[in-house]
């Protein structure tokens, strides 16, 4: 799966500046009339993601603690972007709170969502149905999910605007949320499988929920052409609640978590701007 960028609009060649409904053209070839009305519902986005490179050989964060403000829940929001810079047929962790909860791309290139109880039991996992290597470039990664029922048409994922769900485990059951050590970028206890990838946006809402099924909720995210939307500067904007984990660029300023937690994290390694 590669995700490729739509070319740009032309706006100074007469033969190509109008559609077929004699519109001017306005970016991504729509016409003028509906591209304002996409800014007018907040689509369009002038925001631009500042990417953090995970080396794969130093870097990672952790936090040796519970998350300030989180519970136990049956909801929640996964969202992020990265590009792979290195490893294809290698297991790479993205998240891992101990003992239980993590997202890793596996050794076959699947991304997996593993969420467990407070008894240590796996309750929730998600794989992609899809294979993702360094080639596929930049991957806008959309996961949610409410275990009330098991009801498989509440679960999610979406890369860069396609559905990859695959169902694996599905058990109505309260995730546990309140684990005492996490990391971004390698396994939490060990700082082992590190990730070796551009990470920008990293945004974890546990307790909410939204059915990324449903187009605008994709958009409330990444646009129509897979930019980024701006979440707010403490990541409330797409759900009107704060998240408890967001992280976003510069490098300097990554370890901040921007979500209701609001602990700085460790650094092993240094982080830098992509």
């Amino acid at each position: 799966m590669v995700w490729k960028p739509k070319s740009q609009a032309i706006i100074h060649t007469p033969a190509e500046a109008l559609d077929e409904y004699g519109n001017l053209r306005i970016g991504g070839g729509c016409p003028s009339s509906r591209r304002m009305m996409m800014a007018a519902e907040g689509v369009v986005s002038s925001y631009t993601q500042q990417f953090v490179v995970f080396d794969g050989t130093n870097d990672y964060m952790t936090r040796g603690a519970g998350l300030t403000g989180s519970a136990d829940a049956k909801k929640l929001i996964v969202v992020f972007t990265l590009t792979f810079q290195s490893g294809d047929g290698t297991t790479q962790y993205i998240y891992e709170s101990t003992p239980g909860n993590f997202i890793s791309r596996d050794n076959s290139g699947k991304l997996r969502f593993f969420f467990y109880n407070s008894s240590a039991a796996l309750k929730l996992r998600l794989d992609s149905t899809t294979n993702l290597v360094v080639a596929d470039g930049k991957l806008n990664i959309l996961m949610s999910a409410d275990v009330t029922g098991a009801d498989t048409d509440l679960t999610h994922l979406w890369i860069n605007d396609i559905d990859v769900k695959n169902d694996l485990t599905l058990t109505d059951d309260t995730l546990d949320f309140t684990n005492t050590n996490h990391s971004i970028g390698a396994r939490a206890a060990s700082g082992t499988l590190k990730l070796n990838a551009h990470v920008a946006d990293f945004y974890m809402n546990f307790g909410e929920y939204l059915d990324f099924s449903v187009e605008s909720n994709r958009r409330k995210f990444f646009d129509g052409d897979g930019n980024a939307v701006d979440l707010g500067a403490d990541g409330s904007l797409p759900t009107d609640s704060q998240p408890i984990i967001y992280f976003r660029g510069p490098a300097a300023s990554f370890p901040t978590n921007l979500g209701s937690d609001g602990d700085t994290w460790d650094v092993t390694g240094a982080l830098t701007d992509a």
